[in-house]
């Protein structure tokens, strides 16, 4: 009986040790992982972001970026259902506030104050919740991994042991999806083994680009967490806010009136080519011209100036000229020249745009314009739509008929 007495209790610690070394199920943390953020009613922590774009063959850009962030449970807000505070760490970014009424966005390298209506809107605010740097990154991560919960996508998240983050031992998940096209796409999720809170992620994107591969990365995580504290009520009012110019949302960046009127004539410009040879609007006199405003850290202005390739192949013998204007760019620098070679990109591309983007009413990147035969503006855009090259097609065709 005593040998038995020991052999039971040898077993019952064999037993504990095994258990405790032992990772849950993947549907387990995740069902705990709801129920901590579910538990979250205020909080304050340092956000990280660091964005890479690598493309094989050429230079790699890097940028990091820290915010205080500070937020609150707010039920009445059916909208966010919190308040949330964002303040920049470091110079030329934006001091945000989001109070349930309105959303407010301060511009420290101009001092201009956005307001937006939680009412007029709402879809703004909206797509903004969905996205990591704004929503607070408990949330935005919780609600990504709540989705692999479902049958459909249950098996697609692959538990990759632990990982230390910030010194605290994490679990670690990963995500991966390729696409026909040769895309592919890799996130990567920490959770921490103790409070079972979502702390960093990483999405990493890659994608053929003519005759290289571009790779982005997005890394985001949090430190000097604290949840559950009173937040000091004045950090969610306007009244904290140091700015020079109040501006309504709609009028400074969703009016469309923002963009040169159609029918107005196009301004004049000269600059010069990528190699040095000068560019005079007058050079295209009688002809339909499509003006695009890029720079090359802009991959929605990449992505238009590649799509838009196509109507230079279609129409390139039907009196309609491509433009690149970039803005931003050196051309030996930036080794523009090989850049636009490498994605296959054979159209006109100009130097300089800054000095003619005030001209053009340029706010955002990118932003197109199309010219008729006579000078006048016949079509605006800004920003990337996936219908652009198909628009045009149909706005050149009815101009050439």
């Amino acid at each position: 009986m005593k040998f038995r007495s020991i052999f039971i209790i040898l077993m019952l610690c064999i037993s504990a040790i095994a258990s405790k070394g032992q990772v849950p199920e993947t549907k387990v943390i995740l069902e705990k992982v709801s129920e901590a953020v579910k538990n979250i009613q205020s909080g304050e922590y340092l956000f990280h972001s660091r964005n890479s774009t690598m493309t094989s063959g050429e230079d790699t850009s890097v940028s990091y970026r820290k915010f205080q962030y500070g937020f609150e449970a707010n039920p009445q807000d059916a909208l966010i259902g919190y308040k949330i505070v964002s303040n920049p760490t470091e110079k030329n970014s934006v001091h945000t506030i989001f109070d349930g009424n309105h959303l407010y966005s301060n511009s420290t390298w101009n001092g201009n104050l956005e307001v937006a209506n939680a009412v007029k809107d709402s879809l703004m605010i909206k797509d903004r919740k969905g996205t990591a740097g704004w929503s607070p990154l408990f949330f935005y991560l919780e609600s990504q991994l709540r989705a692999y919960l479902k049958p459909a996508l249950a098996s697609k998240l692959k538990m990759l042991g632990t990982e230390s983050v910030e010194g605290k031992d994490c679990y670690k998940f990963k995500f991966e999806a390729n696409n026909p096209s040769g895309s592919s796409t890799e996130l990567v999720y920490y959770v921490q083994t103790d409070s079972f809170l979502p702390v960093k992620m990483t999405a990493s994107f890659k994608k053929p680009l003519g005759k290289v591969e571009q790779v982005q990365l997005f890394e985001y995580w949090l430190t000097n967490i604290v949840l559950n504290n009173k937040i000091d009520p004045k950090r969610f009012e306007k009244s904290s806010m140091s700015y020079v110019l109040e501006k309504k949302y709609k009028e400074e960046i969703d009016n469309p009136e923002s963009l040169l009127k159609i029918g107005s004539t196009a301004p004049a410009w000269q600059l010069k080519s990528i190699e040095g040879k000068s560019v005079n609007s007058t050079d295209f006199a009688g002809k339909i011209v499509i003006m695009d405003f890029w720079f090359k850290s802009c991959i929605p202005c990449v992505e238009q100036m590649m799509a838009l390739q196509e109507l230079h192949s279609k129409f390139k013998d039907h009196q309609v000229v491509i433009i690149g204007v970039n803005t931003l760019d050196d051309p030996i620098k930036d080794k523009l020249a090989a850049f636009l070679k490498n994605r296959n990109i054979k159209s006109l591309n100009v130097i300089g745009g800054k000095a003619i983007e005030k001209r053009f009413n340029v706010v955002a990147a990118p932003t197109l314009y199309v010219i008729g035969k006579d000078g006048k503006v016949i079509y605006g855009l800004e920003g990337y739509s996936t219908s652009l090259v198909k628009d045009i097609t149909d706005l050149i065709t009815s101009q050439s008929r």
